[in-house]
């Protein structure tokens, strides 16, 4: 025991080590134009770090992400407190959640392995536990997994794996504690008897603790992510396989269920799978409310199931062999060949009628394929969200079950001891080299796949050179050229964007904001104008169209759409700052003052903010008031020039005026 101890401490500090080397470039890595500044670069709320009133904020908005995830809200908030807005120390948090999966993984797994009677190969060999390795390995080495690691936004996919894995833990204990039927395929009858003969003494109340803080990761999980809604689905599956609550005890490795044991099993998931409605309903309400949800008439559900079985397989093809990953998969609508969701369908129905036949031989077949396709019900697009076919961070739970299948195969075989092999796997050592050999090359196309995941340049270039051309590369690369000062380079990039997409009203509001910055300001309210005839409620281009009209002279038709933008974006710094600084022009200064403190009052974080109330007090002759407000501007961005000129005036004036 103590030997079986020391090898399953000493295999996890392997995995951390190779998952930490694997990854630890990260911590030179940026934001990124997607998605990081909803998460963290430009939320006023996260930007604040960790408060009461971010706290409120957190479990009360479904404004930003459209779903409900406060401790992926809290999580980015503490990075904040901790870190500030230096991207490293973001990226190697999620680096440490990385690590702590993958070993919680090993750990969660390694119980697998004696409950299969894998243990009995050897007690305390490598081979052993082998099986655990190799999957949790492929867990943490796959550049499948790279994107939940390397995009800081994702951090809620991170955490929401965490606590599923805690939950597999506290469920194991739970369903160990003494009822439900657990057997011990092919383990020690003697284990099996003693599960079966009932509770002991206080087992009830030992089987109660574990069952609520299965329930409390599963809840803490859905704060994270709603795509924790599937783990009630996959206890069952775990219910028949490692733990053989449904079956009896001569019948464990025959596959037989007990519909008693199956009813049982189902009604003590009543409370999980009547949160799951709650939460599921929840997020397709909030999904549809901001505007997220494709409706059927734009794509039927045909296609929408055409897309799901292309999905699947294409997901399996680069577990295989993992090339040409991305960000961005653009989803080919009806354009998509019928003869890739035809052979998909085969290939997927083909391996589920092999693993139903191989139930009661290979259970874990069974279990890891169900659990591959349960769990990617909620994102494999029959709800379509967005524009894209498939993501790379979907992958990041799913393919769990995938990679037990893997490893129980290779070294698990019938989860019976080999004959004549005096307990030990025959051909182990061969197999563990083949099984370390495969994490090797794993690791180092993930180093390679985390390299694009440096920056925006590096990630869309990137994108580009995989899709041949797409909104999302040509998007990314135009803000990033335009945050350098390459207007051209970044207008081409836009207008390529809205040549792709000329339907999305985004994509005319970057032409619009390059052209204003060039100084094309006629040309930009054309752009702006597109934008709003394709979506008329657009706050964004409300906005930018208000400010070029009031560079052009036109105060009035530039408040009307300053005036929409705010009442479209109520919570909106940019939107109530702008609008003040053209209530000062016009004369209106104790408005502009209100509306100006309204823009502070949203993002105590924002630098220009602070600095054009100080501006504003500072014109008004309220020197000493504005003293504070630069101050703080200057303090929030130590290098904004305009700040500190404006500050120094204010200085001045003050000891002028004494």
């Amino acid at each position: 025991m103590a030997r079986r101890g020391a090898w399953t401490l000493g295999l996890a500090a392997l995995l951390a080590l190779a998952t930490t080397i694997t990854y630890w470039p990260v911590h030179t890595h940026q934001f990124l134009s997607i998605d990081d500044r909803i998460y963290v670069t430009e939320n006023a709320h996260v930007k604040a770090g960790l408060t009461a009133a971010g706290a409120r904020w957190a479990f009360g908005s479904l404004e930003e992400a459209n779903y409900w995830h406060p401790l992926t809200w809290l999580s980015h908030m503490l990075d904040v407190e901790l870190y500030g807005l230096n991207p490293a120390g973001h990226h190697v948090t999620s680096l440490f959640l990385h690590v702590v999966n993958a070993v919680a993984l090993f750990w969660v797994l390694c119980a697998w392995c004696a409950m299969t009677g894998l243990a009995k190969r050897g007690p305390g060999s490598l081979a052993a536990m082998f099986p655990a390795f190799l999957a949790a390995g492929l867990f943490a080495l796959h550049p499948l997994h790279v994107e939940a690691v390397a995009w800081i936004s994702e951090r809620k996919e991170l955490l929401c794996t965490t606590f599923w894995i805690l939950a597999f833990g506290c469920y194991g204990r739970y369903a160990g504690a003494g009822g439900g039927g657990v057997r011990s395929s092919g383990g020690d009858d003697r284990v099996a008897e003693q599960a079966g003969a009932g509770p002991r003494p206080l087992a009830a109340a030992h089987r109660l603790r574990w069952y609520v803080l299965t329930f409390l990761c599963f809840l803490l999980g859905l704060m994270a992510k709603p795509m924790m809604v599937t783990l009630p689905f996959v206890l069952l599956l775990l219910d028949y396989w490692p733990l053989g609550r449904l079956t009896r005890g001569d019948d464990t490795l025959r596959g037989r269920v007990e519909v008693a044991a199956l009813w049982r099993c189902v009604i003590e998931k009543v409370p999980f799978l009547a949160l799951t409605v709650v939460a599921s309903v929840s997020a397709f309400r909030s999904q549809g409310e901001g505007d997220m949800l494709t409706s059927l008439d734009t794509l039927a559900l045909g296609w929408r199931v055409a897309n799901a079985a292309t999905a699947y397989a294409g997901y399996l093809v680069q577990a295989l062999w993992p090339a040409g990953l991305t960000v961005y998969y653009p989803h080919p609508m009806e354009s998509l060949p019928l003869w890739k969701p035809a052979c998909a369908g085969v290939v997927l129905a083909a391996i589920t009628a092999l693993v139903l036949g191989q139930r009661r031989a290979r259970p874990h077949l069974l279990v890891g394929w169900f659990w591959y396709l349960g769990t990617l019900v909620p994102v494999i697009g029959l709800v379509q969200i967005g524009s894209f076919a498939r993501a790379d961070r979907y992958t990041y739970l799913s393919l769990i079950g995938i990679f037990v299948m893997v490893a129980w195969a290779a070294f698990g075989g019938r989860c019976l001891p080999d004959r004549g092999g005096g307990g030990r796997t025959s051909g182990g050592g061969f197999r563990i080299s083949v099984g370390l050999c495969v994490l090797l090359v794993l690791a180092v196309l993930t180093r390679r796949q985390l390299g694009y995941w440096a920056s925006d340049h590096t990630l869309f270039t990137h994108q580009l050179r995989v899709t041949g051309g797409d909104m999302v590369g040509h998007n990314g690369l135009g803000l990033e050229a335009m945050e350098a000062g390459r207007l051209e380079e970044a207008l081409g990039h836009f207008e390529e964007a809205a040549r792709l997409q000329p339907g999305l009203a985004d994509n005319h509001v970057q032409v619009g904001q390059a052209l204003a910055r060039m100084g094309r300001q006629a040309e930009a309210v054309t752009a702006y104008e597109q934008a709003l005839r394709l979506r008329p409620d657009m706050g964004e281009a409300h906005m930018n169209l208000g400010i070029t009209l009031s560079l052009q002279g036109e105060a009035t038709q530039a408040m009307e759409h300053l005036d929409a933008a705010v009442r479209l974006r109520p919570d909106d710094t940019d939107a109530h700052s702008n609008r003040a600084v053209l209530l000062y022009r016009m004369g209106r200064k104790d408005e502009a003052l209100q509306e100006m403190r309204a823009a502070v009052g949203l993002d105590a974080m924002n630098a220009v903010a602070h600095n054009n109330l100080g501006r504003m007090l500072m014109l008004a002759g309220r020197a000493a008031e504005a003293v504070p407000e630069l101050r703080e501007a200057v303090r929030l961005d130590p290098g904004y020039q305009e700040a500190q000129a404006n500050l120094r005036q204010a200085l001045q004036a003050v000891e002028q005026g004494r």
